[in-house]
C-alpha cells in the first residue's frame, strides 16, 4: 500500500512541476508569439467559415473542427496544424459542388496565412525577440504569395469556370504536373540564389 501511495505523491509532484513549467513558458511568451498564435487562429476560423458556408450554424460537425483550430492554434509545433488544415479541406471537399469564386479563394488564402504563420511560429521559442525587419519580410512574403496565386488561380478559374465539366483523369494529371513544374522551378531558383 505504501508503494502505491509512493507512486501517487511521485505522479503528483511530476504533474505539479509540468504544470508550473507550463505556467512559465506561457509567462515569459512575447507579443509575437501570442499574435502569431492568434493569426493561426482567425485564420483557421476564417477557412472554416469558407468551407462549411452558410451550413456552418447546423453543423455538428463545425464545433468538432473548432475545437481541432483552437488546438492548432495553440499548438503550432504539433500535428494539430496539419490535421486540422487537412479537416477544413476534406469538408470542403466533401460539402462543395460548385462554389462561388469568391469563397475559394478566400479559402485558399485563408489556409495559406494558417500554414506560413504556423510555420513561422514553429521556429520561434516562446520567449524570442524578433526584429521588426524580420516580421516585415515575413508579412511581406506571405501577402505576395497570396496575391500571386489568387491573381493566377482566380484568372485560371475564371477562364475555365464556364467551360462544361468533363469527367476525365487528363485533368488532374496536367494539374498535378503543373503544380510539380512550379515547385520544381521555385526550389531550383532557391538553390541558385544560396549557391551564389
Amino acid at each position: 500500500m505504501t508503494a502505491f501511495l509512493t507512486d501517487l505523491r511521485d505522479m503528483g509532484t511530476g504533474l505539479t512541476s509540468r504544470a508550473s513549467a507550463v505556467i512559465a513558458t506561457l509567462l515569459r511568451t512575447t507579443l509575437l508569439a501570442w499574435l502569431l498564435r492568434l493569426t493561426i487562429l482567425l485564420a483557421l476560423l476564417g477557412a472554416c467559415a469558407f468551407a462549411f458556408g452558410p451550413r456552418a450554424l447546423v453543423d455538428p460537425a463545425f464545433v468538432l473542427v473548432v475545437a481541432l483550430v483552437a488546438l492548432a492554434a495553440v499548438l503550432p509545433r504539433s500535428r494539430a496544424v496539419s490535421l486540422a488544415l487537412w479537416v477544413i479541406g476534406l469538408v470542403w471537399v466533401v460539402g462543395e459542388s460548385h462554389p462561388p469564386l469568391w469563397r475559394v479563394l478566400g479559402m485558399a488564402a485563408t489556409l495559406y496565412v494558417a500554414h506560413a504563420s504556423a510555420a513561422f511560429a514553429a521556429v520561434l521559442p516562446h520567449d524570442c525577440a524578433v526584429t521588426g525587419s524580420a516580421v516585415a519580410r515575413w508579412a511581406v512574403r506571405t501577402l505576395l504569395v497570396i496575391a500571386a496565386s489568387l491573381a493566377l488561380g482566380g484568372a485560371g478559374m475564371a477562364v475555365l469556370g464556364p467551360l462544361p465539366p468533363v469527367r476525365s483523369i487528363l485533368g488532374p494529371i496536367a494539374g498535378s504536373l503543373f503544380a510539380a513544374a512550379i515547385a520544381g522551378l521555385i526550389a531550383g531558383l532557391v538553390r541558385r540564389r544560396e549557391a551564389a
